[in-house]
């Protein structure tokens, strides 16, 4: 058995499509858009009326591909301000020259007592902060609490931005001084940007806007040498010639304070979306009771700031008789958008209503996370679709194009004849989310985590008591030592450079170890009863396991077109450990050795992605999948869960437990064991031997720890020829330790 263990973290993609630019010139040149642009270019402000939330993403991506430049986009919430942000990394694609370079997405910065701030995302507001204050082109998406937060102000953040160079006498007390008045915190080991780490001469630093952590040599107050190290491992990758540090807090002081508008070039466009919407969260905001009064700008302060850019104004379906006075006078246009149509799985209306749209002229362009499932279905029902390729430059009336991408809706409008649709209005499949990727930040393999008092091993000398860090001198050498105490009045100090023989001590909860003593042969003696422990093990193992070495399995074949589309569905982003599970799983899926691997990951880590993707792949070859869980109300949630993910796909699923319908129940016994259900999804029901299956390739065990002897006994016989899966966030420890060691491979 092999295991996979999981971290939570996550990263946003960008579409390439040269679709978004076509799709941009077609909307430039309605008269309400070209109207605006050509106000807006001078300067001056403008009113867009009658659009709707799904279309504005895509309007505003055309006006910043033929503008150019820099926007501040301000929407209401912040779940609309990531909505936003998702829709407008689609719509701009691949900037032009002159467009803006990227989409940032400005988060609130959290002012509430003791509240921990995630380092990455304090890290991407510095950037934003940046690139911004170089001038550089963007466009920002912020909800109104956001921008109503004070920040350093940008003349300041350029003044206290310094390069370490190579080379060059920077000065080593300085260094360490400008460090921490720029806000970045002393650790043992750097293990997030924001972090500085000193051992003698060497000096570890994450600078708050760098992509990687850099490690520098001084030679005195010279700086000979600069090296990016990698975060988890602490080890030295390739030479750099310099590395840019900005401050890493941005808290203003109590003379000077500023907005982020106050970052905005002087010919920046700023956009209010809903400014009825606007006002009322503001006053929401200012009625919620807070632990502790932080000053802050109200939208009305803004107003000036605001009327000295240029500015579109974007009102919702509902607005107030009276204007908000943050919101400039704007003289009105109008560029109708309505909601698309939704079809809900209805694949026959909707393949009809497409058909319906193309006789009448219409542009229809379809934005899907299943590309080639979609053209399938279009073609079935003999609609002429084509996907969309680099070639092509315009969208033709009364033509059908697919793109492969995930929009939050759909929406059309008339004046141009185009109807744009997506996965929602399709399939009732949620959009594919950004998230803000946590790469900045990492659990080093280091023992900065560590409290005076915990017990730790030495690879050599056995179990002591951890008493701290000390800085000592030997032989003419300053640097960092581990304090560890033995037995009796024994102690031994390890420089950190010999971290990787301690590891921290792990027992039954509450058991307290003996200390060591150094010299003894009490800890030989250990390690040998250990090692002749793991021989028995490894012995019965060998017996147990060798009808399933001998046995010979299904290999699976490599992923398919569907597959792909389906994985592209997933409304998430990956983790690294999520990709690096699923690798594996399929790996030994596709070898003709019966898998047996153990997915360990903690609640809302992504096991069930794992699997999904698992029974996916074992399904399109034709195998029948069970899963089975310890509880109805789990099995249950499994069966919604996949039926959602695979309902653009013919798939069977079947749920199987003991409130399953009689007569229901009887039918799905039958149509299981003559193969017409792909996926069996059920509690321990499953492994009763009135179930029969036609050709089983693949059998999901969800909390196995939580199964009897007798189930157990059952899962045994499966596994024996089929490959298997186990989910869990608490396995068994035997499991997990022989799973770790790779014993049962």
């Amino acid at each position: 058995m092999t295991a996979n263990l999981m971290n939570p973290l996550a990263g946003p993609e960008v579409s390439a499509s040269g679709l978004p630019r076509a799709l941009a010139r077609l909307l430039i040149e309605g008269r309400g858009l070209s109207a605006v642009l050509d106000r807006l270019a001078s300067g001056r402000t403008a009113a867009l009326h009658e659009t709707i939330a799904a279309a504005r993403p895509a309007l505003l991506a055309a006006l910043a591909q033929a503008r150019g430049g820099q926007y501040l986009v301000i929407l209401p919430t912040p779940d609309a301000a990531e909505r936003a942000y998702a829709d407008v990394l689609f719509y701009l694609g691949a900037p032009d020259d002159g467009a803006p370079s990227g989409v940032a997405l400005l988060r609130s910065r959290e002012e509430s007592f003791g509240a921990i701030e995630s380092p990455s995302e304090r890290s991407a507001r510095t950037t934003l902060f940046e690139t911004l204050a170089d001038g550089r082109p963007l466009i920002v998406v912020a909800a109104v609490a956001a921008v109503r937060q004070y920040t350093m102000p940008p003349q300041t953040f350029r003044a206290q931005r310094f390069v370490l160079r190579r080379g060059h006498h920077t000065g080593w007390e300085s260094t360490l001084q400008r460090l921490h008045a720029l806000g970045y915190e002393r650790a043992d080991v750097v293990g997030a940007v924001g972090e500085y780490a000193v051992r003698g001469g060497i000096l570890d630093v994450f600078a708050s806007t760098a992509d990687a952590p850099v490690r520098i040599e001084f030679v005195g107050d010279e700086i000979e040498s600069l090296r990016s190290f990698d975060l988890e491992s602490q080890r030295s990758r390739e030479e750099i010639e310099s590395v840019a540090v900005a401050p890493w807090s941005e808290s203003p002081d109590d003379e000077a304070h500023a907005t982020p508008l106050d970052y905005l070039r002087a010919d920046a466009m700023i956009v209010l979306d809903e400014p009825t919407a606007l006002a009322a969260i503001e006053h929401a905001l200012d009625e919620e009771p807070v632990e502790r009064e932080t000053p802050r700008p109200a939208l009305a302060d803004l107003g000036p700031a605001i009327a000295a850019h240029a500015a579109l104004v974007l009102p919702g379906g509902i607005e107030s008789t009276q204007t908000p006075s943050f919101v400039p006078p704007a003289p009105r246009f109008a560029l109708e958008c309505r909601p698309a149509e939704h079809f809900n799985r209805q694949i026959e209306l909707f393949s009809q209503r497409v058909r319906e749209w193309v006789l009448a002229g219409d542009r229809v362009v379809i934005v899907s996370t299943a590309v080639s499932r979609i053209l399938e279905l279009l073609e079935a029902a003999g609609v002429d679709a084509q996907r969309w390729s680099a070639a092509s430059r315009d969208i033709p009336l009364g033509r059908v194009l697919v793109d492969a991408g995930s929009i939050e809706a759909g929406f059309a409008v008339p004046s141009l004849r185009l109807r744009i649709l997506g996965d929602r209005e399709i399939f009732g499949l949620p959009p594919k989310r950004v998230k803000l990727r946590a790469v900045k930040e990492g659990v080093p393999v280091t023992l900065a985590d560590l409290r005076i008092g915990d017990y730790v091993v030495h690879a050599v000398h056995g179990v002591a008591r951890y008493h701290g860090l000390r800085t000592e001198t030997v032989l003419g050498v300053t640097q960092d030592y581990l304090d560890l105490h033995y037995a009796g009045s024994d102690r031994m100090l390890v420089p950190v450079t010999q971290m990787h023989h301690v590891t921290k001590y792990s027992a039954a909860e509450g058991a307290a170890p003996r200390l060591s003593r150094m010299g003894g042969a009490d800890w030989a003696r250990a390690k040998s009863r250990v090692g002749e422990s793991l021989a028995k093990i490894a012995d019965g193992l060998v017996r147990l396991y060798a009808e399933r070495e001998l046995a010979r399995g299904h290999a699976f074949a490599p992923d398919t077109p569907w597959q792909a589309e389906m994985e592209e569905a997933f409304p998430y982003e990956l983790t690294p450990d999520q990709r690096t599970a699923i690798e594996a799983t399929k790996a030994d899926m596709e070898r003709a050795r019966p898998m047996d691997r153990l997915i360990c990951g903690d609640v809302g880590y992504g096991k069930t992605e794992v699997a999904m993707r698992a029974a996916f792949k074992a399904i399109a070859d034709h195998k029948q999948v069970a899963l089975i869980a310890p509880t109805t109300l789990l099995a249950d949630q499994h069966f919604r869960t996949f039926s959602e993910r695979f309902a653009s796909f013919p798939i069977r699923i079947e749920s199987f437990s003991r409130f399953s319908h009689r007569s229901a129940l009887r039918a799905n016994l039958k149509d299981l064991a003559e193969g017409r259900i792909d996926l069996a999804i059920g509690t321990h029901r499953l492994l009763q031997k009135d179930i029969a299956f036609a050709d089983l390739g693949l059998i999901v065990v969800d909390e196995e720890q939580r199964f009897g002897v007798m189930h157990k006994e059952r899962l045994k016989e499966y596994r024996a020829s089929v490959d298997s899966l186990t989910l869990s966030a608490t396995p068994i420890p035997r499991t997990l330790h022989m799973s770790l060691m790779g014993v049962r491979d």
